[in-house]
């Protein structure tokens, strides 16, 4: 037995400094394997459900961590679970029982700051800016400390626009000793917003460019573009025309596609408003349908089906029925959540705004002949940089270098134009929505999206920001705000940072002559 906990010990330190590298899934594998070694050992659980809430398997993540926390760990352990709790269920949406369990973690560890830092972000996240202020006023009034404490005042201030003291609280993480790279990333990130908002656009450009070294991650533009490649020279009308395809699926989703930070956000939340539309966010079931049923490979950062004719039309309608069972879990829990009898108008449509569906589009178009795709458009040189200045949790191993951006970016509009000329045929409905037009007149933009889905109008569109609902992206707090310009062509107050971005976007920014910019 002593053998054995000396083996279990070391596994879980190597999971550990796995995760701590990001090799999240060299860690995953082997927490699973620990798990399914002693299901019933605290440590176990804790380390399995850490690495499955950094691999975005919330739901397992939620449940693994629970049971680690009911087994009584006390100090820096405690803190870690409730926080790593508190976080999977933020990113669920779920932003009361995250301050459920960060109130449960503070009756034991008051001056916990690390939680109470995660407490103000859970507040900001829901709207309640206030007692998200009174909290870090607090906190500082007890000379309670924490890095993640400064964070949430960097976001309270930049949404306040009065970010000096912000400032100068993040300024020591940024340089103090003993931090990961990737809390160094974000610490740099999140001073470049507050620099950027204070209208210092040379030093905020200096801690994005040094947070996106940090947070820098292996990524090979030429093998994603065979990728794309492939899928264009495979995925034709003529060759997805031979398959047989599932019969009555369902006819409610909707693809939200687009780049990232390309107004995806934006636009599910216009459409969240609708009483006939339900927003299910950013999903990653199609990608795991895709790899577990449809047989994806991991080529790139995404499970890539690079071909149509292995496709049989029973893993189609598995795929298809796979794909609506989620919506259908979704739609019910919102239901349970709010205390109704059945679920909201039952979902004429219902939103998945995964950016990255661009790829699976021609599966889409076989499971669901009558979905709804809004492919999401935005000027590429603030699409990037907005990229570029993200700090985001996975999945994005090109955004951290502005060429490998241009070059994503170019694959997603020729892969995108192919489906626009391939899917019509096969009955995909697909349209397209420009970031800049929706903010010189959102009205006429969201009443065409409406009408797009074949829906009456609602004037509850037009006031998205009042809805309250919490979107489990980078863009919350963009959402809760009227509609603002202050975010097109925010690239030129970076001009002389990016010739490498606008010479590798080449023809793809707007005008002939804009190329030459910066």
């Amino acid at each position: 037995m002593e053998g054995q906990q000396t083996t279990l010990a070391e596994a879980i330190n190597e999971a550990q400094r796995l995760i701590r590298m990001g090799n999240l899934r060299a860690a995953g594998g082997i927490t699973t394997q620990l798990y399914e070694q002693a299901p019933d050992h605290p440590p176990v659980q804790a380390i399995h459900g850490i690495a499955c809430s950094r691999l975005g398997q919330y739901k397992k993540a939620a449940s693994l961590l629970q049971q680690a926390i009911d087994a009584g760990p006390e100090g820096a352990m405690l803190v870690r679970l409730t926080n790593e709790l508190a976080q999977v269920c933020i990113n669920q949406g779920r932003i009361d029982d995250a301050l459920v369990a960060l109130d449960r973690g503070l009756e034991t560890e008051p001056d916990a700051g690390f939680l109470l830092g995660t407490k103000a972000e859970a507040l900001l996240y829901a709207g309640r800016r206030d007692e998200a202020e009174a909290l870090i006023k607090d906190a500082k009034s007890r000379d309670v400390e924490h890095i993640s404490l400064a964070m949430a005042l960097g976001r309270l201030r930049r949404h306040q626009g009065d970010p000096a003291d912000a400032i100068e609280a993040l300024k020591p993480y940024v340089e103090m000793e003993g931090m990961t790279g990737a809390q160094r990333a974000q610490a740099l990130g999140r001073l470049g917003d507050l620099l950027d908002r204070a209208g210092n656009y040379d030093d905020a450009w200096d801690c994005y460019r040094r947070a996106a070294n940090f947070a820098w991650t292996e990524f090979d533009p030429a093998a994603h573009a065979r990728v794309t490649d492939a899928i264009i020279n495979n995925w034709t009308a003529k060759a997805m025309g031979k398959i047989k395809r599932p019969t009555g699926t369902s006819k409610a989703p909707v693809f939200i596609v687009g780049m990232p930070r390309s107004g995806t956000s934006l636009v599910e939340q216009i459409l969240a408003c609708h009483p006939d539309v339900f927003a299910c966010g950013e999903l990653d079931t199609l990608a795991f349908i895709a790899r577990k049923t449809l047989g994806a490979e991991n080529i790139t950062f995404r499970p890539t089906l690079d071909r149509p004719n292995t496709l049989k039309g029973k893993q189609l309608e598995l795929a298809a029925k796979l794909y609506e069972n989620k919506l259908r879990l979704d739609l019910e829990q919102d239901a349970q959540d709010r205390g109704l009898d059945t679920p909201k108008a039952l979902a004429t449509r219902m939103t998945d705004k995964q950016p990255l569906n661009v790829y699976y589009l021609g599966a889409v178009a076989l499971m669901f002949p009558g979905a709804h795709v809004i492919h999401c458009v935005r000027d590429p040189r603030d699409t990037c940089l907005s990229c570029y200045f993200s700090q985001f949790v996975s999945n994005h191993p090109y955004a951290y270098d502005l060429e490998h951006l241009a070059s994503v970016c170019r694959d997603e509009r020729r892969l995108m134009d192919h489906w626009k000329r391939e899917l019509p045929e096969l009955g995909l409905k697909i349209t397209e929505v420009r970031y800049e037009d929706m903010v010189r007149d959102q009205e006429a933009q969201s009443r065409t999206l409406v009408e797009f889905l074949g829906l009456p109008w609602d004037d509850a569109c037009l006031r998205y920001h009042e809805s309250g609902r919490v979107t489990r992206t980078l863009s919350n707090d963009q959402v809760r705000q009227p509609i603002y310009a202050s975010s097109v062509g925010r690239y030129k107050n970076y001009a002389p940072h990016i010739k490498a971005l606008t010479d590798a976007l080449g023809d793809l920014i707007p005008g002939s002559s804009v190329a030459s910019e910066g």
